[in-house]
């Protein structure tokens, strides 16, 4: 079991991580520039200045190359997590980001949570132009307002937030992943944070139901969604835009991670080999691998289960299939096994259910009923309003969402204003005392870190023509392309034959 790595040494080390592969040697390097220049003839000035020319030419046509393939090697061979140093391919891009959120933040004081959240708040788009170390970019938030609502709804400062994801002085950290998307994964230089590059097309469709997964919170306030907390765009002079958005990161705090699985339910080129025994790579296991696993929740096994099916209709309600879930696994040491004393029971307590004010039924406001035909977020939109000193509201369609102010540290969002006795109606459990306990559930001898994420793949006429194509290459078809509502079954049923 890897140890944690010392706080002192958290700019140079970390906990299951390598150092990147180091490109081919000097040797190497000065062999290929002696079969280029085997020998060194007598030849005048004139030609020593054409040769000089054409020598340099050619150093850097093969620099070129040399960093394609290193770049290629690095991911084909190397699995892990690694400091974006000054010499890191990212360190620009990286760089350029924490300037801009900082100047972002600096321009616009204004981006703390909002009382009322309506639909320009959503569309609202905050553009700076700013430069690095000569390098002029412009930089981009979207949503900022709605973000910073689910910040501070899930217990995140702005200050704590900020010194995360945008540091002065500490390095960020890259996650070499064995996913197929070729995405780039970039964590915050404490872990909390990651930074996961994403498709124009698939940052717009999010962006455009915002308000719903908003509302998913308020229905489920212990969801299992991962919870993206700030959306960015960034594009560098001479170069594409980029978008990125930020979600707190399922394995955190990880020092002591022993397993790692994405799970999406189905088989077909669902297999990652091991590492070896001793290694230290990070290596992500499939469902191939976790066949004959088991999870086991103790009496949080059927609220797993019901809760699963809770998200996966939500994103089969918008047109979404390819997501996984995401388990890690690390054993409970002797000492967390035992009988929890009855101050952690209170605070445990405090985090699953609502210290605030109670809002008042719809009795109690006299509001009309829905009318037939009304749908559930509409009715919810206009039962909640409620005093502005109280609640907090999004207005979505000329209605207004109504949420609680919350107190640093309490879940997500409406539901903490209605105390104990909504906490069956919706669905929460009782939270483990510890960070990120959203998306931590503990068993008899396990710990498990669980969250759903990469839900963001609409099944469009690119997926409908891809199941075609996957039926061909795997020889069957249970793999992971398949309409949502299929996809939403296979992904529950699997989990279900996997969990006491």
């Amino acid at each position: 079991m890897a140890s944690p790595a010392k706080k002192d040494d958290r700019n140079y080390s970390l906990s299951n991580s390598v150092s990147p592969t180091p490109p081919k040697s000097s040797r190497t390097r000065k062999s290929t520039r002696n079969s280029v220049f085997p020998f060194s003839p007598n030849v005048s000035l004139d030609a020593l200045s054409i040769t000089t020319v054409s020598s340099h030419s050619e150093a850097n046509k093969r620099k070129r190359k040399h960093s394609r393939w290193f770049h290629l090697k690095r991911r084909l061979l190397r699995r892990g997590v690694v400091p974006v140093n000054n010499s890191h391919p990212h360190f620009q891009l990286l760089s350029c980001i924490r300037e801009g959120i900082r100047k972002l933040n600096d321009s616009n004081p204004m981006l703390l949570t909002k009382s009322v959240l309506t639909n320009s708040d959503f569309e609202d788009v905050k553009k700076i132009k700013a430069n690095f170390d000569g390098q002029d970019f412009e930089f981009e938030s979207y949503s900022s307002s709605a973000f910073a609502a689910i910040r501070m709804g899930i217990g995140i400062e702005e200050q704590e937030f900020l010194n995360s994801i945008a540091p002065i002085n500490l390095p960020y950290f890259e996650f070499i992943s064995n996913s197929k998307s070729g995405q780039d994964f970039f964590l915050s230089h404490d872990m909390q944070y990651m930074f996961k590059s994403n498709r124009k097309r698939d940052v717009m469709f999010f962006l455009s139901v915002l308000s719903d997964y908003m509302q998913h919170f308020i229905a489920y306030p212990h969801s299992l969604l991962v919870k993206y907390i700030g959306c960015f765009a960034i594009k560098l002079k001479g170069k594409r835009k980029k978008y990125f958005l930020v979600m707190q990161s399922i394995f955190y705090p990880s020092e002591r991670i022993e397993e790692r699985y994405d799970i999406k339910g189905c088989t077909a080129g669902r297999h990652q080999n091991p590492n070896e025994e001793g290694s230290t790579i990070i290596t992500v296991l499939k469902d191939q691998n976790f066949l004959n696993e088991m999870l086991d929740f103790g009496d949080q096994g059927d609220w797993f289960i019901e809760q699963i099916k809770a998200d996966s209709q939500f994103l089969c309600g918008l047109n979404c299939m390819d997501y996984s879930l995401l388990i890690g696994r690390q054993m409970k040491h002797l000492d967390e096994k035992g009988v929890e004393p009855v101050s952690t029971i209170v605070e445990r307590i405090g985090k699953s259910i609502s210290p605030t004010k109670k809002i008042k039924s719809m009795k109690e406001d006299s509001v009309d009923p829905p009318a037939q035909g009304t749908s559930d977020v509409n009715y919810a939109v206009s039962y909640h309003a409620s005093s502005p000193e109280t609640v907090s509201e999004i207005h979505s369609d000329n209605k207004t969402l109504s949420l609680p102010q919350y107190r640093t540290g309490i879940m997500f969002p409406r539901s903490l204003a209605d105390g104990v006795e909504n906490f069956h109606k919706e669905h929460r459990r009782l939270l483990p005392n510890c960070k990120n306990g959203l998306h931590i559930m503990d068993g008899k001898e396990y710990r498990y870190y669980v969250g759903v994420v990469d839900f963001l793949t609409r099944f469009d006429w690119r997926q409908k023509t891809a199941q075609f194509w996957k039926i061909v290459k795997y020889k069957c078809g249970d793999h992971s392309t398949k309409n949502p509502k299929f996809y939403s079954q296979r992904f529950v049923n699997f989990l279900s034959n996997h969990v006491l």
